[in-house]
Protein backbone atom coordinates (compact mmCIF):
# COMPACT_ATOMS: atom_id res chain seq x y z
CA UNK A 1 0.00 0.00 0.00
CA UNK A 2 1.05 3.64 -0.72
CA UNK A 3 0.19 6.26 2.15
CA UNK A 4 0.51 9.85 1.84
CA UNK A 5 1.95 9.75 5.15
CA UNK A 6 4.28 7.85 7.67
CA UNK A 7 0.68 8.41 10.67
CA UNK A 8 -1.38 7.22 7.71
CA UNK A 9 0.60 4.17 7.71
CA UNK A 10 0.97 3.43 11.70
CA UNK A 11 -3.37 3.85 11.69
CA UNK A 12 -3.99 1.23 8.75
CA UNK A 13 -1.11 -0.65 10.33
CA UNK A 14 -2.99 -0.68 13.96
CA UNK A 15 -6.66 -0.90 12.72
CA UNK A 16 -7.07 2.23 14.25
CA UNK A 17 -9.05 5.66 12.68
CA UNK A 18 -7.86 9.32 12.04
CA UNK A 19 -9.35 12.30 10.47
CA UNK A 20 -7.17 15.04 12.13
CA UNK A 21 -5.42 16.51 9.43
CA UNK A 22 -5.99 16.88 5.39
CA UNK A 23 -5.16 13.08 4.37
CA UNK A 24 -7.72 11.92 6.44
CA UNK A 25 -9.68 10.30 7.08
CA UNK A 26 -7.14 7.27 7.40
CA UNK A 27 -7.66 3.82 8.68
CA UNK A 28 -10.99 1.65 9.68
CA UNK A 29 -13.36 4.28 9.66
CA UNK A 30 -16.04 2.09 12.23
CA UNK A 31 -13.17 2.82 15.08
CA UNK A 32 -13.73 6.32 15.70
CA UNK A 33 -13.98 6.97 19.53
CA UNK A 34 -17.30 7.95 20.65
CA UNK A 35 -17.24 11.57 20.84
CA UNK A 36 -20.39 13.58 21.49
CA UNK A 37 -21.14 17.25 22.07
CA UNK A 38 -21.38 16.63 26.12
CA UNK A 39 -18.12 15.57 26.47
CA UNK A 40 -16.69 18.47 24.17
CA UNK A 41 -18.84 20.53 26.35
CA UNK A 42 -17.97 19.97 29.54
CA UNK A 43 -14.34 19.85 29.02
CA UNK A 44 -14.22 23.46 27.25
CA UNK A 45 -16.25 24.91 30.46
CA UNK A 46 -13.91 23.16 32.64
CA UNK A 47 -10.61 25.18 31.09
CA UNK A 48 -12.66 28.53 31.16
CA UNK A 49 -14.30 28.65 27.91
CA UNK A 50 -17.95 30.35 27.34
CA UNK A 51 -20.82 30.99 25.21
CA UNK A 52 -19.45 28.83 22.16
CA UNK A 53 -21.76 26.04 20.07
CA UNK A 54 -20.47 22.27 18.86
CA UNK A 55 -21.29 20.84 15.77
CA UNK A 56 -20.35 17.22 14.90
CA UNK A 57 -19.90 15.76 12.23
CA UNK A 58 -18.54 12.25 10.95
CA UNK A 59 -14.68 13.16 11.00
CA UNK A 60 -14.91 17.14 12.18
CA UNK A 61 -15.53 18.86 15.28
CA UNK A 62 -16.86 22.83 14.56
CA UNK A 63 -16.71 25.09 17.90
CA UNK A 64 -18.96 28.65 17.22
CA UNK A 65 -17.33 31.22 19.84
CA UNK A 66 -16.45 34.50 20.58
CA UNK A 67 -13.37 33.60 22.75
CA UNK A 68 -10.05 32.30 21.42
CA UNK A 69 -9.06 28.89 22.24
CA UNK A 70 -5.83 28.04 22.78
CA UNK A 71 -3.62 25.67 20.11
CA UNK A 72 -2.71 23.41 22.89
CA UNK A 73 -6.57 23.02 23.44
CA UNK A 74 -7.01 22.30 19.93
CA UNK A 75 -4.48 20.00 19.61
CA UNK A 76 -5.79 18.09 22.58
CA UNK A 77 -9.14 17.82 21.37
CA UNK A 78 -7.80 16.29 17.66
CA UNK A 79 -5.72 13.60 19.99
CA UNK A 80 -9.12 12.87 22.10
CA UNK A 81 -11.35 12.75 19.11
CA UNK A 82 -9.37 11.70 16.01
CA UNK A 83 -11.08 14.23 14.38
CA UNK A 84 -10.33 17.56 12.60
CA UNK A 85 -11.14 20.52 14.91
CA UNK A 86 -12.61 24.12 13.02
CA UNK A 87 -13.14 26.90 15.23
CA UNK A 88 -15.38 29.63 13.88
CA UNK A 89 -14.69 33.05 15.80
CA UNK A 90 -17.38 35.37 16.03
CA UNK A 91 -16.60 38.97 16.48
Amino acid sequence: KVFPSACSALIDASNQSCSMCNFGPCGKLNNFPYIDEDIIREFLEDIGIRNFKISIEDFEIKITTKNKIEKDVIEFLKTFSRRNIKINLLK
